[in-house]
């Protein structure tokens, strides 16, 4: 897996103000036993930005992401969540991302609606209103109120990345 870092520490807006990077990723290492998995990874990722990562099977795209979301321990380096280090701060941190690494956990006997209802019960702010443009965002108008054990695997991971869409940063990864 190749990562290239732009070297942008910082982008300017048009007012000539510089924006904190969404994400910022620095010397990210994780060793398991003798074997490197990942070897000093930086990149950020600025307001606005759509990145992804691009490897074969094995190059170490979910180990990155696990990281970044607090799912596993990085051996070295450091991850900033809008600035915000998240092995010194990972509540702070970790309160912007919303993520869905390989399949969405969702509670099957529940319905779609009630499962968006719970996670943004989490999340202070999020509005009836946006509830409903959840659901028209992700499509499930027809299905919502059905059991989510009714659903497709593409139909979960609809209503995982909605669920995620009531945070601000958010990391996905269908494996």
């Amino acid at each position: 897996m190749e990562v290239v870092d732009k070297g942008v520490e910082t982008k300017v807006k048009g007012d000539n103000m510089p924006t904190t990077p969404v994400l910022r990723i620095r010397d990210l290492t994780k060793t398991i036993g003798k074997r490197t998995i990942i070897d000093h990874v930086s990149f950020d990722v600025n307001p606005g930005e759509v990145f992804g990562l691009l490897g074969p099977n094995g190059a170490g795209k979910t180990t990155i992401i696990r990281m970044i979301v607090g799912l596993m321990a990085a051996t070295e380096g450091e991850v900033f969540i809008n600035g915000v280090s998240l092995q010194k701060q990972f509540e702070e941190a970790i309160q912007h991302v919303g993520a869905i690494v390989e399949n969405p956990e969702l509670y099957k006997f529940m319905t779609g609606y009630q499962n968006l209802l719970h996670f943004a019960n989490m999340v202070k702010g999020v509005s009836p209103e946006w509830i409903e443009e959840v659901i028209a965002l992700v499509r499930l108008e027809e299905r919502i109120d059905e059991p989510v054990k009714t659903y497709s695997l593409g139909m979960r991971q609809r209503l995982g990345c909605g669920a995620s869409d009531f945070a601000s940063a958010i990391a996905v990864d269908f494996g």
